[in-house]
């Protein structure tokens, strides 16, 4: 595989893995629909970020998708990937950049860490981010502190994404004894109360939220 792969040659091959069409984004990898995932690649593709955040992914769908949509932005932009790969060891000693490779997308850059330790680095107050994703541990209280760390970080136009907006499951992904219920949608309806934020929902499978800074009111032009 190469770096050169299309959009339609890498979901061919993500098809062979079916672990990467789970996890509520609306996919269907028999017949090779990506769901929300067109909605991700065209916004990278739009946005053209030069820092995308991604916070927590199982198997690497969304990285994969915005990584293809970078790279089709002539490789002006890179993914800062953030996972401490609690689920299991999918991500853990390494693996993260040959998994990606094999893919074709090597503009990934995967940190085996707590969003909270991220905060903490030395150079996380000189990222300035396009493009934001959070999907990692679904509760109102970690939504809010990666959110509002991120916040002052995020460039003129960025747009937030938060997963699983409109999902109150009960999940295991880190064990029975783990199980914990999504309240992402706390947190959401929580910023729709900034007057400084615009917020809007895809309610589609799990759901997706979009949330941005409200630009400035045009002003009136020939009066």
């Amino acid at each position: 595989m190469n770096t050169g792969m299309s959009l339609f040659s890498l979901i061919n091959e993500m098809a062979m893995t079916p672990d990467l069409w789970e996890m509520g984004h609306g996919q269907d990898f028999e017949r090779r629909e990506l769901g929300l995932g067109w909605t991700y690649y065209g916004l990278a593709r739009t946005l053209r970020p030069r820092l995308a955040v991604i916070i927590g992914s199982w198997r690497g769908f969304v990285p994969l998708l915005i990584g293809r949509a970078i790279q089709d932005n002539d490789n002006r932009g890179r993914i800062l990937f953030i996972d401490p790969s609690f689920a299991d060891d999918h991500w853990k000693d390494g693996r993260a950049d040959k998994y990606f490779a094999s893919y074709g997308i090597t503009c990934i850059e995967h940190r085996q860490q707590t969003s909270q330790e991220v905060v903490q680095s030395a150079d996380f107050m000189q990222l300035e981010v396009d493009f934001l994703f959070i999907d990692g541990l679904h509760t109102e209280e970690q939504c809010r502190l990666e959110f509002e760390a991120f916040l002052p970080q995020l460039a003129p136009g960025a747009i937030a994404l938060f997963h699983d907006s409109h999902s109150q499951i009960l999940s295991e992904i880190y064990g029975p004894e783990k199980r914990y219920k999504h309240t992402t949608w706390r947190y959401v309806e929580e910023l729709r109360g900034h007057a400084d934020l615009q917020v809007f929902d895809l309610a589609i499978a799990q759901g997706v939220t979009l949330v941005q800074r409200r630009p400035r009111p045009l002003e009136p032009v020939g009066q």
